[in-house]
């Protein structure tokens, strides 16, 4: 058994991000944004995680609970990428 403080050593931030999956009841929705230009992270990485976490909520059968997004911009969080974050958070939130 793992503590939350060792959950890191097992898993990676898609397998974290599945742990609220709506498994048979919808309960959890999960926007990805991604940015093409961003030279933090790889693209295929990006694109890796956000496959995993589709087929998570495919399985599901939750897909309109899933949405992952990718901006043609570097590293950062943009005035259009907030306010598509907001109007998700706004949707799923109420």
């Amino acid at each position: 058994m793992y503590d939350a403080f060792e959950l890191h050593s097992v898993l990676d931030h898609p397998d974290v991000a599945t742990l609220g999956a709506p498994l048979g009841a919808p309960q959890c929705a999960i926007l990805v944004q991604n940015c093409r230009r961003d030279r933090l992270f790889p693209q295929q990485a990006m694109a890796d995680a956000a496959a995993k976490i589709r087929n998570v909520y495919a399985k599901e059968r939750h897909m309109e609970r899933f949405r992952a997004e990718s901006y043609d911009v570097p590293h950062g969080f943009t005035v259009p990428m907030q306010e598509d974050a907001f109007a998700w958070l706004e949707k799923w939130l109420k």
